[in-house]
């Protein structure tokens, strides 16, 4: 799929004591607001947690969250120039029971997200990218380029979103949630 950069992608990440401590704090914001929107539990909404981490570093400072879903298959119907902001993150490997009853580290696929902020629709895309860490895209269109929404397959939460002058980009989320992703969608296109 061909992308443009924004420009937070194309600009090299600082280093040292105040980005890192910018970052803490960007990162208890984005776990704040997930919470907030019922995506995360209190319990999960760690610093290290894989979708704080990803939003955290990838969607710009100023980009508020107002849902987030985890995405369980994106399609596109043709070529787009998305843009797109991309990093490296460590994976973290989770606790799986074993046969009798021992615990094995067990590593799995980064969950992709759905995200809407106030003025753009995003998603993740990852891929395993050496030991231990995934490359991780976020891309995103403009809903001032949406022509809008609708859920395609309520059973399977597909949820179908119109470019204009452009392709088809489909959603799979959890059935309970494809109907607010379409309403956010539409909302957010003719407001723009």
């Amino acid at each position: 799929m061909p992308s443009s950069m924004t420009p937070h992608a194309d600009e090299p990440r600082p280093t040292g004591p105040v980005y890192d401590e910018h970052l803490a704090i960007r990162r208890s914001q984005v776990a704040a607001t997930l919470v907030r929107l019922g995506f995360l539990d209190t319990d999960h909404a760690t610093p290290t947690n894989q979708a704080v981490e990803v939003l955290a570093g990838l969607l710009p400072p100023e980009a508020e969250v107002r849902l987030c879903l985890t995405c369980r298959k994106f399609t596109c119907s043709g070529q787009y120039e998305f843009a797109y902001a991309a990093g490296t993150f460590w994976d973290v490997a989770t606790q799986a029971l074993g046969a009798g009853g021992a615990h094995a580290l067990r590593e799995g696929p980064r969950p992709e997200l759905v995200v809407c902020t106030r003025h753009h629709l995003c998603w993740t895309q990852s891929r395993a990218n050496g030991v231990r860490s995934d490359a991780v895209a976020l891309y995103s269109v403009a809903f001032s380029d949406i022509l809008g929404a609708t859920v395609r397959n309520r059973r399977k939460g597909v949820v179908d979103v119109y470019i204009d002058d452009g392709p088809t980009l489909s959603f799979r989320v959890r059935h309970q949630w494809a109907a607010e992703l379409q309403a956010l969608v539409d909302r957010a296109a003719r407001s723009e």
